[in-house]
């Protein structure tokens, strides 16, 4: 699971963020947690790296590539992402305890980053979502809470540009309202076009890559963590 896009090869960079924000929002929501802080359990690492060279197109050229070693000695392997002008970012689900190792490096052996962070034992967050271990016929988080899913599903109008923040906080309002828990949503890259479907709405660019478009995408997803709404 995880990350910012699925399907293109060109994507893979960027796709750890989304997969991670979209399949685990509800346990995201101190997911800008800098280094020098411990983290959450079940919160998420975010580090950055700016980087002195510069790539005429970085999702082609070059890959951050990412391990981590966690507090019992087992390692994590996960890509990085370039963020826009010299900015890579690199993020992690906090699911141990303890101290956590990570060293970060360019594919073409331009950069490398060690460095290492410590994951706090108490947490209000309740994990990701997984079977629930004492009735695994449910849903539950890694924490051990059941989770009992109250789902939505939203058209391809809840990410275009052109729904006002303050009609998607009116809608998110009511959702909650209705003790709902849970969105689906038809289309987050994909415009198709069609009379009542998704003519009209300017939802995000995929092509060409633009960082800032996955930075606006990722304010709003934020915000559905912090509402502890599972997408």
């Amino acid at each position: 699971m995880s990350a910012r896009r699925f399907v293109l090869r060109e994507l893979h960079v960027k796709s750890a963020v989304l997969r991670a924000v979209l399949v685990f929002a509800g346990s995201l929501a101190a997911a800008q947690v800098k280094s020098q802080r411990a983290i959450p359990l079940y919160g998420c690492f975010e580090g950055a790296v700016e980087h002195s060279r510069s790539y005429a197109d970085p999702y082609r050229e070059a890959a951050l590539q990412v391990q981590y070693t966690r507090p019992d000695g087992t390692r994590l392997s996960f890509w990085g992402f370039y963020d826009g002008g010299r900015t890579w970012r690199f993020r992690a689900s906090a699911d141990q305890p303890g101290a956590w190792k990570y060293e970060a490096a360019m594919s073409d052996g331009s950069l490398r980053r060690t460095g290492e962070f410590r994951v706090s034992k108490n947490t209000a967050l309740p994990g990701m979502i997984t079977v629930h271990r004492p009735s695994p016929v449910w849903f539950g988080f890694a924490g051990g809470k059941p989770f009992l899913v109250r789902g939505l599903h939203v058209g391809d109008r809840f990410f275009p540009a052109n729904w006002p923040d303050a009609e998607r906080k009116r809608f998110l309002d009511c959702v909650q309202a209705n003790r709902c828990n849970f969105l689906s949503i038809a289309s987050h890259f994909l415009n198709r076009d069609e009379e009542g479907r998704g003519r009209g709405w300017k939802t995000p660019e995929l092509w060409p890559l633009n960082p800032a478009e996955y930075q606006r995408m990722e304010r709003i997803l934020n915000g559905l963590a912090e509402r502890r709404i599972v997408v």
